[in-house]
C-alpha cells in the first residue's frame, strides 16, 4: 500500500490519528474567513446606510409636512386674529353707539323735564288757579349749596290782572334770625349779588335770576337764620304791594324735597 502524504494516517497501534500540517491550506481559510468578514461588513454598512437614508427621508417628509401644518396654522391664526380684532372693533363701536344714544335719550328727557316743569310755570302765570287779580309770588325755591352754609335760591313773581299793565317796583327779600346770639338780619338779594333791591319791570312775570337758573349766596359766618321775608312794592301800574313771611327750615325742607 502506497503512502498519501495529502491523507491522514494511524499510528501502528491504531489508536491516534495524524494530521499533517499545511500552511497554504491554513492561509487559504484565513483569506477566506477575512473576506467573508468584509463581505459582511459592507452588507451591513450598506443595509444601515440604507435604513438611515429611508429614516432620514422619512423625517424630511415629516419635517415638510409639519412645515406645512404650521404654515397653515399660522395662517388660520392670522386670518382667526384678523377677525377678533374686526369683531373688538365692531363691539366697541356698537357699544359706543348704543352710550351715545343712552346719553341723547338722558338728554332728550332732560330737556322734556326742563320743557314740561317750564310750561307748567307759564300756564300757572299766564292762567292761574287763583283768580284774584294782584301781585303774588309765583316760585320761592331755597335750596342748600355744595359747600357749608352755601345755600341757592329763586324767586319769581307775576301778575294776574285783565288789563295786564306793566308794572314797575322793587323786590326785597330778607332772612332774620340771631348772630353771636344776637338779632341779626340780612338781605339774600344783595347775598346772591343782585342788589338789595333790584327794580321790577313786568307784565306777566319776573324771575330772579332771569335764567330759570339758581342764584347762590352764601349766610354769614356764626348766623342762625330762622325767618325770610318777601316784599314787593309796587310803584306804578295800579297793583298793590305785597308781603309774605316763611319760616327758613320749613321752606328748606320742603324744596329739598321737591328736589
Amino acid at each position: 500500500m502506497a503512502f498519501d502524504p495529502d491523507q491522514d494516517s494511524l499510528n501502528p497501534a491504531g489508536g491516534m490519528r495524524v494530521v499533517r500540517h499545511d500552511p497554504v491550506r491554513e492561509r487559504r481559510l484565513q483569506w477566506l474567513l477575512v473576506a467573508l468578514f468584509i463581505s459582511f461588513g459592507v452588507v451591513a454598512y450598506w443595509f444601515g446606510a440604507s435604513r438611515v437614508v429611508d429614516e432620514s427621508e422619512g423625517l424630511k417628509q415629516d419635517n415638510r409636512q409639519l412645515t406645512t401644518n404650521v404654515a397653515r396654522l399660522e395662517s388660520q391664526n392670522e386670518k382667526l386674529a384678523s377677525r377678533v380684532a374686526v369683531l373688538e372693533r365692531s363691539s366697541r363701536i356698537d357699544r359706543q353707539a348704543a352710550e351715545n344714544v343712552r346719553v341723547q335719550v338722558r338728554e332728550l328727557e332732560q330737556e322734556k323735564a326742563e320743557m314740561s316743569k317750564t310750561m307748567t310755570f307759564y300756564q300757572s302765570v299766564i292762567a292761574p288757579e287763583d283768580l284774584n287779580e294782584g301781585v303774588r309770588l309765583n316760585a320761592f325755591d331755597l335750596m342748600p349749596g355744595d359747600k357749608p352754609n352755601q345755600y341757592r335760591l329763586r324767586v319769581v313773581v307775576s301778575q294776574v290782572s285783565r288789563s295786564n299793565n306793566f308794572l314797575r317796583g322793587g323786590l326785597r327779600v330778607r332772612v332774620t334770625g340771631k348772630q353771636d346770639d344776637k338779632p341779626a338780619s340780612f338781605s339774600l338779594l344783595e347775598l346772591a349779588g343782585v342788589g338789595d333791591n333790584p327794580a321790577l319791570g313786568f307784565r306777566y312775570f319776573q324771575s330772579f335770576p332771569d335764567d330759570r337758573g339758581l342764584m347762590d349766596f352764601e349766610l354769614p359766618e356764626n348766623f342762625k337764620p330762622e325767618s325770610i321775608t318777601v316784599n314787593v312794592n309796587i310803584r306804578s301800574g295800579g297793583a298793590r304791594n305785597l308781603e309774605e313771611s316763611f319760616d327758613w327750615h320749613e321752606e328748606l325742607a320742603a324744596d329739598v324735597g321737591q328736589k
